[in-house]
């Protein structure tokens, strides 16, 4: 019984998939690429703001920095990842704060 409904879930979830992705495309052609940012953006600040408040739009606004940065001045977009996952690698492996230490951070 629980395969069986995985089974019929997964194609109904297939032929879901085609039918929203056609009406989205045609969506698409009809409205500004612009206007679907601006209300995309509108609508994951609003759900930040609701869910997490200020201290979470504050790290929504760094994130937005951070991916601001590499379109600014021309840089590469790996580059801005490997200032983010650096600092928690270390953390991950314990080995954090000692280095924020010798760097002077601590």
């Amino acid at each position: 019984l629980a395969v069986s409904s995985i089974a019929l879930s997964g194609a109904l979830s297939f032929i879901l998939l085609l039918v929203f992705t056609r009406a989205a495309a045609a969506l698409a052609n009809h409205l500004q690429p612009r206007w679907i940012a601006f209300v995309s953006i509108g609508i994951a600040l609003s759900i930040t703001g609701v869910w997490f408040g200020w201290p979470g739009l504050g790290i929504a606004g760094v994130g937005m920095g951070i991916g601001l940065l590499p379109v600014l001045v021309g840089g590469r977009r790996m580059n801005c990842l490997g200032v983010l996952l650096l600092p928690i690698t270390l953390n991950v492996i314990g080995i954090g704060p000692d280095v924020a230490r010798w760097l002077g951070l601590l």
